[in-house]
């Protein structure tokens, strides 16, 4: 099997000027993402895929840098610079493989969860993404199917009839720590959101994903914290 690593990491950003090179706890965000998924110890390939080669000054060996085809996938859906980034490996299609997402937004990963995500895989998942409890419901949240852990949507008409209160079904946000899926399965559908994808419940804390200043200011206080 082998297993890739995509970490998207473009420059500016709508609501966050640069995020993803913002300083949190002594470096910049990307590079906890970087140094994370170097410490897993389960990629053949990590691939670093930008606008911008010149930001990355000092980066791990086993890391590639990726210069973005078009620069339109600057605006376009994170799956978008997966599919370009896959189309400049050659990989056999024939070969079983996974392809793992870290978005730099999110540094607060822990190994087991991504060790158990990819378990999932190897038993036959097609699909695993990371959810963390709703506080509130709403027709954007997700459910976990009773023993098989496929995510499935809450229909609007559901979210009209459930009393917010009761305890009979409990609603997930899907975060943006986690995406693992084998990776003929994912491009078949050019999502990581399939029919099958399965859902794995994360703590708070790697849940956190910074997109305002707001939630900058709170990962900054966390990263002191932990």
């Amino acid at each position: 099997m082998v297993n890739i690593a995509i970490i998207p990491c473009k420059t500016g950003s709508k609501r966050l000027d640069n995020k993803n090179f913002l300083e949190l706890g002594g470096k910049p965000m990307y590079a906890h993402t970087v140094d994370f998924a170097v410490s897993l110890g389960i990629y053949d390939i990590i691939i670093l895929s930008t606008d911008d080669k010149e930001r990355f000054p000092s980066i791990p060996s086993n890391v590639k840098i990726h210069l973005r085809s078009d620069k339109n996938l600057m605006k376009c859906h994170a799956f978008g610079v997966v599919k370009d980034v896959l189309s400049s490996i050659l990989w056999d299609s024939n070969e079983e493989c996974t392809t793992s997402l870290l978005l730099p937004t999110a540094p607060f990963r822990q190994k087991q969860s991504f060790m158990k995500a990819h378990s999932m895989l190897c038993k036959g998942a097609q699909c695993v993404v990371g959810v963390k409890r709703a506080n509130t419901l709403s027709a954007s949240y997700r459910y976990l199917e009773e023993d098989s852990n496929i995510l499935r949507p809450i229909r609007i008409n559901e979210v009209h009839n459930i009393n917010p209160q009761s305890t009979d079904i409990e609603e997930y946000l899907v975060t943006g720590s986690l995406f693992i899926g084998n990776t003929t399965y994912i491009l078949q559908h050019d999502s990581f959101h399939c029919p099958d994808t399965q859902g794995i419940v994360l703590e708070e804390l790697e849940s956190v994903d910074i997109n305002t200043e707001l939630d900058y200011e709170f990962a900054r206080f966390l990263i002191q914290a932990v």
